[in-house]
């Protein structure tokens, strides 16, 4: 379906309106149509990268959030690690760590700390600690 927006050839934000792009991005993202809230946060637009974000994380696209994360998309890497946590996927969280994604090793030492690696944490356990705890040096294992 063509919205009013693409049909006049240009878009909200095209012409500076913030709430306009805002409400677009809502739209979008309710529809679930990725094609053109991809194309908007590909071209910067700060909400649609952040509903972006929130919608492969919803849809559980790991895949799709790792290529964004690869990207420099720190809206993506937050969704990834919070989901890779829901799930209790630690090995997968443990290969973000070692491909350096933004929270994941604060996330990882949350999890390990509490000892819940069963389980996992809700997001709002591991946004609040690791938003709030600095990360605490591990002591060298001796031989």
């Amino acid at each position: 379906m063509r919205s009013a927006f693409s049909r006049s050839g240009g878009t909200c934000s095209d012409t500076g309106d913030s709430r306009a792009a805002m409400w677009l991005d809502d739209l979008l993202a309710e529809q679930g149509d990725l094609g053109p809230l991809r194309a908007r946060a590909d071209a910067g637009d700060d909400d649609a990268v952040a509903r972006l974000a929130g919608m492969l994380a919803q849809r559980g696209d790991l895949d799709q959030l790792r290529t964004r994360v690869d990207a420099g998309d720190d809206a993506a890497a937050t969704r990834l690690v919070e989901l890779l946590v829901e799930r209790a996927e630690l090995d997968t969280l443990r290969q973000e760590v070692d491909a350096g994604t933004p929270g994941a090793l604060r996330a990882l030492r949350v999890v390990e700390d509490r000892g819940d690696a069963t389980t996992g944490l809700t997001e709002a356990d591991v946004m609040r600690r690791s938003s709030s705890t600095p990360p605490v040096p591990r002591p060298l294992a001796s031989n």
